[in-house]
């Protein structure tokens, strides 16, 4: 019908159909289609051949033959129009034009779905599909997927990154195959663009970010405690002279304060969360057999009503008195206040049974939850808690017996043991298994007590060099670190087996008669708190008031090469070497008597203070 309507309208030669096609080849460009100019009126006018003008009148003389001749062409004119700019074929997905084609910087993803759901189905289609401006889309194309004949192609501007990435998409997977709920059938849109998991890149991002963080702060923090970089701060301060701290996860912390009160307390916001005010009776006599071992707690001030030991896990509190035995608390809703200072009152959950008549010197929770007791009559008795019923009820375990009274405790779960200071001054192992004795060394002269004990990760930094690489291995060496009554302070290493992870209980202790064990500069009061916040570092406290940073990292060894057992001893031997003492942190308190560590800030209280003070080492 168009190639009629344009016959019927062309009938003179300027608006011919040869001749408009001509017109287009040689100008790129459109005739006058829309009136004819002043000199063709004018001669045609003359010639009486003008269709719309009369020999007589200027005016035109419009008849329906006129009118119907005017709409034709018109019509044609646009239709030609559009022909000339361009035929795009549905089924063919391929376009054909006379002018250039338009370039798109900013490809719609509609488009892009449109394209595709369109495109050839079969490899032969695709081959028999060709235009003159798709060559080199097709060429890009073949390079980025030569498997993928029905990939989309997006000319894209360099910085438009949402169009390189939908012309860089994986469509070979078929839609019609897809059985994916949040799409629809039918939706071709969402079914382009369901490959794009922006939020599913973003959130890898957000954690690969959170990881990096974390081991910066890391980094950091370890940096800080090797360089004495910190910030101290009062963490909270309390109605009483504080005698004994732990803590769980910061910045909740327990202690006990010198009239047997207990308070839970959060070191960032300086306030008491929970207490249990006069827990252990000021006026209960130290229990029977454990008056010794009472004086050498706090060096014979039999006045002094302090708790012996306390510690936290979750909603779980334990802490023992001079009277002897312990009792546990449970910490309720903070939402719930009963008090005018904001506080509440821990909920008294009764005794333990089996220790009213002991004098407990230790408290510790490991990784299972269980609690174990280190006592004054040398044993260290487990418990566990029913943590499904409201009032915890404790289940004994086991009981592990030792020569003499227990000062202090720690357990290693990495290495599946745990170590005791005696009275005896030795430093005594035990398996968490089941709380057999496996083996003790006797570290101090006769009548010095083993006051604290600790087990570290020196944390081995082994760089192997290669011909243009050099990669750095951290191995574990373990070690018992245990000061005592006089201020001295032993090291001894750990036979532990890398394979497995686990002490060899034939030959704990890696120490010969010969082997030095003793670490300079000794501290001039007992040492009455060791912790350890970081691989390869340790801290130990004096009840003179001072705190001492020691590295006891094993070292650093370059060119590891293979080498016999009996070889690779001697060179351990001759690189091993005793903690170096770093710095010390002096004045913080008069009398030190307790301190503990979350791996990122030391928390410790003296004897003649009512507050927690807190060294914060992860600031930049």
């Amino acid at each position: 019908l168009l190639l009629v309507a344009l016959a019927y309208v062309g009938r003179r030669e300027s608006c011919s159909l040869p001749s408009v096609l001509r017109k287009i080849a040689t100008n790129n460009t459109l005739p006058a289609f829309f009136g004819k100019t002043k000199e063709i009126e004018k001669r045609q006018a003359i010639n009486g051949k003008h269709h719309f003008l009369s020999h007589n009148s200027k005016k035109p003389k419009y008849s329906s033959h006129n009118i119907v001749m005017i709409i034709t062409r018109h019509v044609a004119c646009v239709l030609l129009f559009f022909l000339s700019c361009g035929i795009y074929s549905r089924n063919d997905c391929v376009a054909f034009a006379f002018s250039s084609p338009i370039k798109r910087t900013h490809p719609s993803p509609l488009r892009h779905a449109w394209a595709l759901h369109y495109a050839p189905s079969s490899p032969s289609d695709s081959d028999n599909s060709s235009s003159p401006n798709n060559d080199s889309n097709d060429t890009t194309a073949n390079n980025n997927n030569s498997n993928n004949k029905n990939a989309f192609n997006t000319e894209c501007a360099i910085d438009d990154e949402d169009c390189n990435a939908l012309s860089q998409m994986n469509f070979s997977t078929s839609f019609e195959n897809n059985t994916d709920e949040e799409c629809d059938y039918n939706d071709e849109d969402c079914k382009a663009l369901q490959h794009v998991s922006l939020l599913a890149s973003l959130r890898a991002r957000e954690v690969e970010i959170e990881s990096q963080k974390v081991k910066l702060l890391a980094e950091q923090t370890r940096y800080n405690w090797f360089h004495a970089s910190c910030i101290k701060s009062v963490g909270v301060t309390l109605s009483d002279w504080v005698r004994k701290v732990a803590i769980d996860a910061y910045p909740i912390a327990v202690c006990g304060s010198r009239k047997g009160s207990v308070f839970v307390s959060d070191l960032e916001q300086g306030s008491v969360l929970s207490h249990a005010l006069e827990a252990h009776d000021p006026n209960q006599e130290v229990v029977k057999g454990g008056v010794r071992v009472f004086s050498i707690f706090y060096k014979g001030e039999m006045l002094d009503h302090g708790p012996m030991a306390v510690a936290i896990q979750g909603n779980l509190i334990v802490s023992s008195g001079r009277e002897g035995g312990v009792k546990f608390w449970k910490m309720g809703d903070m939402a719930d206040r009963t008090k005018e200072d904001g506080s509440q009152e821990l909920e008294a959950l009764g005794n333990i049974p089996g220790l009213n008549k002991v004098l407990v010197t230790s408290l510790k929770f490991d990784q299972k939850g269980q609690l174990w007791v280190g006592c004054s009559d040398g044993t260290i008795r487990v418990y566990s808690f029913n943590n499904n019923d409201d009032d915890y009820t404790p289940t004994r375990l086991f009981t592990g017996y030792f020569q003499d009274s227990i000062l202090d405790m720690y357990l290693c779960d990495e290495i599946g043991i745990g170590v005791c200071a005696t009275l005896d001054g030795f430093a005594a192992l035990f398996s968490l298994e089941d709380g057999e004795f496996i083996q003790s060394c006797g570290l101090f002269d006769r009548g010095v007590a083993a006051r604290s004990v600790l087990v570290t990760n020196d944390g081995v930094v082994v760089d192997t060099a290669n011909d243009s690489t050099t990669t750095t291995n951290m191995e574990s060496r373990w070690s018992v670190v245990c000061g005592g009554m006089n201020g001295a302070i032993h090291r001894l290493r750990l036979n532990v087996d890398q394979s497995t992870g686990k002490v060899d209980y034939n030959n704990p202790f890696h120490v010969h008669e010969d082997t030095p064990t003793q670490i300079n500069p000794s501290h001039e009061g007992p040492v009455v708190s060791l912790v350890s916040p970081t691989n390869g570092l340790f801290i130990s406290g004096s009840s003179s008031g001072n705190f001492r940073v020691w590295d006891c990292s094993y070292g650093d060894v370059s060119n590891v090469e293979s080498s016999s057992s009996s070889e690779s001893s001697e060179e351990e031997e001759e690189s091993d070497s005793l903690p170096n003492s770093l710095y010390d942190l002096t004045g913080e308190n008069s009398c030190l008597i307790s301190a503990c560590t979350d791996g990122s800030r030391l928390i410790s209280v003296g004897c003649l203070a009512p507050t927690l003070i807190v060294h914060d080492f992860t600031a930049d």
